[in-house]
């Protein structure tokens, strides 16, 4: 997969069919990218949630 020059890599998978960043930021301003997990295991864990609620605050730029 492609990925534009000037993102910055938050999270790396290293399952041998996935894309290998699957959290990243950028390359513009307030742009997040989370790899949705495959489970409800994963769209029901704390942390996947909290993931996902920082990076929208972040992204309308209420979290710094």
């Amino acid at each position: 997969m492609f990925h534009a020059p000037g993102i910055q890599v938050l999270m790396e998978e290293d399952h041998p069919l996935s894309d290998k960043p699957v959290v990243w930021l950028g390359p513009h301003p307030h742009v997040v990218y989370i790899q949705p997990g495959h489970s409800e295991t994963t769209h029901r864990s704390p942390a996947y949630r909290r993931l996902v609620h920082n990076a929208i605050l972040w992204s309308a730029g209420n979290l710094q």
